[in-house]
């Protein structure tokens, strides 16, 4: 099977994603979770470089404010943050061509590894832009994000209640900021936490 490096939420910091790309060397393919933009002061580079890799790239919400003009849904604590350095910062940087760009990135990717399938989002398949896959969450609750609306109706009417079993497979989610991996009665999470913005504050550690 080939090396895989998984990244996700570089948020416009060039420096820092360089860093991860220079200290991960040996991969064979790159997949990006992100979002590219909003935080940091490099978006545009940020949007070019995985590109210019090959790198498999899914939309993330913050991504989707920019190409659509759209509120970015964010946590309260840094939303008011988000809106100002979109509207000062980052929209100031990018160019409509670059905007396009982040509007038609995908926001689910399927594809195949030797013998393993990936879905890859940026947040959770319930809600590749939004939902938010923490790495305390309950089986349970976890479960029902990994399982789309359809399929989660699906089960409810087979069964007779929400949350009965949990799709088997690899599932790539960024969004939270936290790097985590676990098992899910049968279903593999891997959150790769944030190359640009790690929540415990500290640029040179993972997020536990």
């Amino acid at each position: 099977m080939a090396g895989i490096l998984v990244i996700s939420d570089a948020h416009g910091n060039l420096h820092a994603l360089r860093a991860v790309l220079e200290a991960a060397r040996g991969w064979d393919e790159l997949v990006v979770l992100e979002d590219l933009v909003d935080y940091g002061p490099r978006p545009a580079e940020v949007i070019d470089e995985p590109r210019s890799l090959g790198a498999r790239i899914v939309r993330g919400n913050h991504d989707h404010a920019v190409g659509y003009g759209v509120d970015c849904r964010c946590g309260e604590a840094t939303h008011w943050l988000n809106v100002w350095f979109r509207e000062n910062i980052t929209l100031r940087l990018l160019d409509n061509s670059q905007r396009r760009l982040l509007a038609q990135l995908p926001t689910r990717l399927e594809f195949d590894s030797g013998p393993i399938r990936m879905l890859a989002v940026h947040a959770a398949p319930a809600d590749p832009l939004y939902a938010y896959l923490y790495p305390w969450l309950s089986n349970e609750d976890a479960c029902r994000l990994l399982q789309r609306p359809s399929l989660r109706l699906a089960r409810q009417r087979k069964a007779g209640e929400a949350g009965d079993g949990c799709p088997a497979g690899l599932y790539l989610v960024g969004h939270t900021h936290h790097q985590f991996y676990r098992v899910a009665h049968g279903a593999t999470i891997v959150n790769p936490g944030s190359v640009g913005q790690p929540r415990n504050g500290d640029p040179g550690q993972p997020t536990p």
